[in-house]
């Protein structure tokens, strides 16, 4: 940074520059943006809040799916809980949906902390989806 402010802090007054250079629909949209990663929020807090609220997250899917279960109705996607491969499912959620959400904020305000949480969150997802797959594999042995 030319102006002797570090490196983050010229960010940061990018990102200033360009959350004001927004127009109308851009601003709605920004918007948009800043309540969903509200709302998935918990998914940046890390450790065990993360695992927690997540849990809290699949059990009211799952109940939604028994509940539809039960009706005769078509069970939605990713609430089924006999079905649904949990650490694969996390992985598509946050790849698909999440991350870029993350990152399309991270242009507009810093998110770095967030980002590094969820990559500690994938990198859970994907030790499970190891273990899994290990379990899977030695009973196909046997």
């Amino acid at each position: 940074d030319p102006e002797g402010g570090g490196e983050e802090e010229g960010r940061g007054r990018k990102r200033a520059n360009l959350a004001t250079k927004l127009e109308g629909d851009e601003k709605i949209l920004a918007l948009k943006m800043a309540l969903k990663t509200a709302d998935l929020g918990y998914l940046t807090k890390g450790g065990h809040l993360v695992l927690t609220w997540t849990d809290r997250v699949l059990e009211e899917f799952f109940t939604q799916g028994d509940t539809e279960k039960r009706l005769g109705l078509p069970v939605s996607f990713g609430c089924n809980r006999d079905t649904v491969d949990l650490p694969e499912s996390q992985l598509g959620f946050y790849n698909f949906m999440v991350q870029p959400l993350y990152e399309a904020m991270n242009l507009l305000c810093p998110m770095n902390q967030q980002l590094a949480n969820l990559d500690a969150a994938r990198q859970h997802w994907l030790r499970e989806k190891t273990k899994a797959s290990k379990k899977t594999d030695c009973r196909q042995v046997k």
